[in-house]
């Protein structure tokens, strides 16, 4: 009996931190998918969870545009009435991958894709975290295992994720792909960083992550790009000769990516450069301007042609609501009253910023994780130097995100990545004070409460945020008939051949 006892393999033991990570990942990943199934079961849809299946479906029969009826006031019109959507093509990764297994045109793709961008998102910034943390942890430290419950409820009760599966609207899948594209940049980078030092061998990854965000969330891609051309010069300067194929493949990616999104603005818009329509009359033009929705002298659409889609005059006033305006859920009556003060400072300068429901600064939505941050302020000098490159690049998708002329809930994520990577100076500082009891026992109430409150409002507003963009009749978002459409496109002088054209049905009605 000793000796078959003996003979048989040995299963490695799971750590405590692993099993407990591990754990709260799967529970944070079915937590997720219980809100996207009641999201998605609910009577009224957020607009547009059609238009990527729909886009795959007019990319498999050989065109780009859709039906006006698909894409509606959020598409973008030459002036013979083609609807082209502006985003990029990255989203439809996941028709790709699940379309053979799946009816496209009777089930949307939506929920279950935003649900795995939000999952594969979280769980890796939880891992970089877990990497970091396991990193700084000294060996004479106790309660890992606490800290890993902790850091596991943090991000996925506490982050980005829980607002991103709150919603399916057709505005959700870029932000959320490129919410996942982002951590996966962290991760390679900090895991690179912490096991030796060198990014080159994890180079070519970074770039091909970075090159993809371009075709989900070009603000974001910006960041990236300069993240990963600046990683790719420090290996240059550190290692020479033996990063150079890895550094040169590199900006290829990134050049090829850019090349092709500049074909692909080419073969929609007939423009190279240009992304998307105007609020002016031209050669490409806004749906909700192209049929008399908004007209070029209202409030928003002056704002983009006086003063532009993006001015730098906005980014500090904008970082305030941001960061520091408290939960519109919460506190209504105190955000309400410095939106308009906002207003008023705003909008004779660089003209009206609208700022959606449910609002509220990332202090208010994740508090925890601004905590941390600004302790990882604190902590550059000592342990900033290896994600200095990040930083910088998450700032450039900041300064951009700021200097637009709309402030909403969804935006938010496009700044996560600048408070994670300060985060995760944070995590390298903070840790070996936890371990070996560093921190006060009103430091550890405090942390505690700061993860609750964060949880209570993060889970108050996401809960709201559901019902925002719903296909109602007579808004922005409704609906279109054929009727509808057709009646429309004829007051736009179209022929009754081009209006049928204009107006064909999706391939799911």
């Amino acid at each position: 009996m000793l000796s078959a006892d003996l003979d048989r393999p040995r299963v490695a033991a799971v750590s405590p931190v692993v099993a407990v990570s591990l754990i709260g990942a799967l529970l944070g990943a079915l937590a997720y998918a219980v809100v996207a199934v009641m999201v998605g079961a609910m009577d009224q849809q957020n607009f547009g969870i059609h238009i990527y299946d729909q886009a795959w479906l007019a990319l498999l029969d050989g065109h780009l545009d859709l039906p006006a009826r698909v894409i509606r006031l959020e598409g973008h019109y030459t002036s013979d009435g083609t609807a082209q959507f502006y985003h990029g093509l990255a989203p439809l990764i996941t028709r790709a991958l699940f379309a053979p297994f799946v009816d496209l045109d009777t089930t949307s793709l939506a929920g279950p894709s935003i649900w795995l961008w939000a999952s594969v998102g979280t769980a890796l910034w939880h891992a970089t975290f877990l990497k970091v943390a396991a990193w700084a942890w000294p060996q004479s430290g106790r309660g890992a295992p606490v800290l890993a419950g902790i850091l596991a409820a943090a991000i996925w009760l506490c982050g980005p994720g829980l607002i991103l599966v709150s919603n399916h609207s057709f505005y959700h899948e870029p932000i959320a792909l490129a919410f996942a594209i982002s951590a996966g940049v962290a991760f390679l980078w900090v895991r690179a960083a912490l096991d030796g030092g060198s990014l080159t061998r994890a180079l070519v990854w970074i770039a091909l992550l970075a090159a993809l965000s371009l075709h989900a969330r070009p603000n974001v891609a910006i960041g990236l790009y300069l993240a990963t051309s600046l990683a790719a010069g420090w290996s240059l300067l550190k290692e020479r000769r033996a990063a150079l194929r890895s550094a040169l493949l590199a900006m290829m990616i990134l050049f090829a990516s850019g090349l092709s999104y500049l074909e692909l603005n080419n073969a929609r818009f007939g423009q190279e450069g240009q992304a998307h329509g105007t609020f002016e009359d031209g050669a490409v033009q806004y749906g909700s301007t192209y049929w008399g929705w908004e007209t070029p002298d209202m409030a928003r659409p002056q704002t983009f042609i006086e003063h532009g889609r993006f001015n730098v005059g906005r980014i500090l006033p904008n970082l305030l609501v941001y960061t520091a305006m408290p939960s519109e859920i919460l506190f209504p009556g105190a955000f309400e009253t410095l939106r308009r003060a906002h207003g008023e400072t705003m909008t004779d300068r660089v003209g009206y910023v609208r700022i959606e429901y449910p609002g509220g600064g990332l202090l208010s939505l994740w508090t925890i994780w601004v905590a941390v941050a600004v302790f990882g302020i604190g902590a550059l000098r000592s342990y900033g130097r290896p994600v200095a490159g990040l930083l910088i690049g998450t700032v450039a998708t900041v300064g951009l995100t700021l200097a637009y002329a709309t402030i909403t809930l969804r935006y938010h994520v496009d700044l996560w990545p600048f408070l994670a990577v300060l985060s995760v100076v944070g995590i390298a500082a903070l840790t070996p004070r936890v371990a070996t009891g560093g921190l006060s026992s009103t430091g550890r109430i405090l942390m505690i409460g700061l993860l609750v409150a964060g949880f209570v409002t993060n889970e108050r507003t996401a809960r709201a945020y559901r019902a925002q963009f719903p296909e109602r009749a007579e808004t922005f978002f409704a609906p279109w008939s054929e009727e509808y459409c057709h009646g429309l496109a004829e007051t736009k002088g179209f022929s009754p051949q081009r209006v049928d054209e204009i107006c064909r049905p999706p391939r799911n009605d």
